[in-house]
């Protein structure tokens, strides 16, 4: 139970009853003035959508019905119970009635408004399953029949051992079906965005680097709730993937090695794979993180032991295969790939990806310091042989700090395009293969543990993800010109100076063109568009 400062709207009952008495001119007179106070209702609307014939209790004894609006009436000071039948919902005390507001489930579980855990998505399940008409897009009605059909059951929703099982059990015999976990949640999060409430996942604010009050996140400018990567396919290409991780939903999955689908980690410390694809796809379903793009088709390759010139031609036509629209890499090989792979990956970046417009390829600068490479012989000419990190139409991405300071082992050099959060000494919370598969037992890995995830691997999927809500934003765009857009609208960020490249826009080697600023990057997307 949560208490409020500033909740409902506010319905003050306070009558003054003002008596008079009098006499003749040569009588003494007096007035007596008596002041009667009711007390103050507070009026509030429970919402998954507005929620009617939920029954409520007021811990003064007030009860009552929510109406077609999902509207109840409770005094200031009192506690509010709401139930279906013999199942409780939960309890808010009312505090105050400054404002008018919506109630919604994360406050009668004591959560931060907007926050979506366990509890939060079986409640949305549980009063969707019972809406009359079964549509909850036009409000939720639960009728009498309800009531009575569940008035033997005694649930508490608050209580942490409620499960699906029982839940399901308790629907089945009344004849009712549960509502599937991601058609609830889609429903319940249109209902925040339509309220202005960012849908909050538990392990969010560790998320520093998507927060917009932080100085080193993307500054997505609240562009993550009207884009989430709905229909842009992502293909990450990386080590090992836990497929069964609850927080990630895959389209299309491809071994190259063996040729065959299965992509789980082969050892323990094939961790890396999960963890990229959480910074990009990580769903909103209360279990932890969200992904910049949770609802984008998301697809993984996994990478052989050697990452030989045939198998990397292999790997990127199978991205083709998959309609890549945006490939991430969070890896490279030291000593270089050959110009057959360089030219595969340009053909991709330009041509034969995306109908000829061009997947957007992005790899990771590499954590070793120092200036990324240019291979050449003693006479100056550039060898075959180059790091993927120097291909001009690829992302080249390197590293920042929470402080949107360059990350001391982020890699620099002249072809450098662009920064985003990587970590340092606060990492990138993200996704950890399930259970002992993983660094921890917790299935995820926060921003300060030792374990954390930093690295231009985490910078890579950071602005991958970033560049499928870019594509959302505006299909049409070219590679080459979700490039140039980020190129164009990154921020300014370091101690170094930005000189002009030739072309107008300004860099250096250490940041690049700059930091991301994501929201600056879609507006200028969405202006294009039209």
């Amino acid at each position: 139970m949560k208490n409020s400062t500033s909740i409902f709207t506010s319905a003050l009952l306070a009558l003054s009853l003002v008596g008079c008495g009098g006499g003749s001119s040569d009588a003494t007179t007096s007035t007596t003035t008596q002041t009667t106070t009711e007390p103050t209702l507070v009026t509030g609307s429970l919402v998954d959508a507005p929620i009617s014939g939920v029954k409520y209790i007021c811990s003064d004894g007030t009860t009552g019905t929510t109406n077609i609006d999902g509207n109840f009436t409770c005094p200031i000071n009192n506690t509010i119970t709401f139930s279906i039948g013999g199942v409780k919902l939960g309890d808010y005390e009312i505090t105050s009635a400054t404002e008018a507001r919506y109630l919604f489930p994360s406050e009668l579980f004591g959560l931060e408004e907007g926050l979506i855990d366990s509890k939060v998505v079986k409640f949305l399940q549980f009063v969707q399953s019972l809406d009359e008409d079964g549509n909850s897009s036009n409000g939720i009605q639960i009728t009498q029949a309800i009531h009575d059909d569940l008035d033997t059951y005694a649930l508490d929703f608050e209580n942490d051992d409620v499960d699906n099982v029982t839940i399901e059990n308790m629907l089945s015999n009344i004849g009712k079906t549960l509502v599937v976990e991601d058609d609830a949640l889609e429903h319940y999060r249109e209902e925040l965005v339509e309220h202005n409430i960012e849908p909050l996942e538990p392990m969010q604010k560790e998320q520093w680097y998507i927060d917009d009050n932080k100085e080193g996140s993307i500054h997505a400018n609240g562009y993550l709730d009207k884009y989430t990567g709905t229909g842009i396919n992502v293909v990450v290409i990386d080590d090992g993937l836990d497929t069964t991780h609850e927080d990630l939903l895959l389209k299309g999955t491809w071994d190259v090695t063996t040729g065959l689908s299965d992509v789980n980690q082969t050892n323990s410390t094939d961790h890396h794979g999960t963890a990229v694809s959480g910074v990009i796809g990580g769903r909103i379903n209360g279990k932890g993180i969200r992904g910049i793009a949770p609802d984008s088709n998301l697809y993984f390759i996994k990478y052989g032991a050697t990452l030989s010139d045939s198998e990397l031609i292999t790997i990127f036509d199978k991205a083709l295969e998959f309609n890549a629209d945006v490939i991430n890499c969070s890896w490279y090989r030291f000593f270089g790939i050959s110009s057959a792979v360089i030219d595969k990956i340009k053909e991709v970046s330009t041509t034969s990806g995306r109908s000829g417009k061009g997947a957007v390829v992005v790899f990771g600068a590499g954590n070793d310091g120092s200036e990324i490479p240019i291979f050449k012989y003693e006479d100056g000419t550039l060898m075959d042989s180059q790091r993927a990190a120097t291909i001009p139409e690829v992302i080249t991405v390197g590293a920042t700090s929470y402080y949107s300071t360059r990350a001391a082992y982020s890699n620099y050099g002249s072809t450098l395009d662009i920064v985003a959060p990587g970590g340092y000494y606060y990492g990138i919370a993200t996704l950890d293969p399930m259970g002992a598969n993983g660094v921890n037992e917790q299935n995820y890995v926060d921003s300060t543990e030792a374990d954390r995830f930093v690295g231009t691997s985490a910078a890579t999927p950071v602005v991958s993800g970033s560049a499928t809500l870019i594509l959302q934003a505006n299909p049409n765009l070219t590679a080459a010109q979700v490039q140039e857009i980020l190129k164009l609208t990154a921020d300014k960020v370091g101690e170094y100076d930005y000189a002009d490249d030739g072309t107008g826009k300004t860099r250096n080697d250490y940041y690049g063109y700059g930091k991301i600023n994501l929201g600056k990057a879609i507006k200028m997307a969405e202006e294009m568009a039209n």
